[in-house]
């Protein structure tokens, strides 16, 4: 399956929207129907059934058959699985969004409005309505694709270095140093990663020890140039208050 397929059947569904919403009538009176069977004592229901079947046939002739059939035709399920769409594995999904770019998700974004104008617009039931929610579904997991910078700088998020930096940024780990003068650098790490495994320590330590220390290597926060502006890029973009120390050496860094 590719996007060109899933366009294809929108762009299917959407210049059709007019014709299929004239069944929407159809369908209320298919429920109708259903719903007096049950109140119906033996004699009548059989012909109530022959009622139910007459206008079932005209729906699946005029409605579900022919979106089944451009689905089958363009590849948009398996033809022994339409009324759920079936994907065939995990990865049809994944090669999508592999080869998805910026472009092509604007496009997705548009027929996604489309799609969503027809989803709304038509009152299916039985197998379309498994069909359109699973269709749903498989938009929903075509994702935005990240570039490359974006990627990288998500994937600095769980660095060791980074935690730590954060905390310096936003004042959390100064503030409790001056409340707490007495405690040692290894006591400072286990009040803030407490949570952690047990290599903690280890991990996080020498990070906060050099930064606070004011330490002249490369595990001192405030030294290093590309790391500071990570964090304070991460703390703009998710509105995060920086304090007044750490805004400071982003000035000594001329990093403003």
């Amino acid at each position: 399956m590719k996007l060109e397929n899933i366009f294809a059947f929108i762009d299917y569904l959407h210049s059709n929207i007019d014709r299929l919403e004239k069944y929407n009538d159809d369908y209320f009176e298919l429920q109708q129907i259903k719903s007096k069977v049950s109140g119906t004592n033996l004699k009548n229901r059989q012909s109530i059934i022959d009622e139910f079947n007459i206008k079932f046939n005209y729906i699946n002739k005029n409605i579900i058959e022919p979106i089944f059939k451009e689905a089958v035709n363009l590849n948009i399920c398996d033809p022994n699985q339409i009324e759920t769409i079936f994907l065939r594995n995990k990865k049809i999904i994944d090669n999508l969004n592999y080869k998805n770019n910026i472009d092509d998700y604007e496009k997705v974004k548009h027929y996604k409005n489309m799609y969503l104008d027809v989803y709304y617009r038509i009152n299916y039931q039985y197998e379309l309505k498994t069909f359109f929610d699973s269709f749903l579904n498989l938009l929903n997991e075509i994702k935005e694709p990240q570039s490359s910078n974006q990627s990288k700088n998500d994937n600095n998020h769980n660095e060791n270095w980074f935690k730590v930096g954060l905390l310096f940024a936003t004042g959390e780990i100064q503030e409790f140093r001056n409340k707490n003068k007495e405690l040692n650098y290894r006591e400072i790490t286990e009040h803030f990663f407490k949570n952690e495994d047990l290599k903690a320590e280890k991990k996080y330590r020498p990070y906060i020890s050099a930064t606070l220390g004011a330490n002249k290597n490369d595990k001192n926060i405030y030294r290093k140039q590309s790391k500071m502006k990570i964090i304070k890029e991460h703390c703009l973009k998710y509105d995060i208050q920086m304090c007044g120390e750490f805004e400071e050496k982003i000035k000594d860094l001329k990093l403003d």
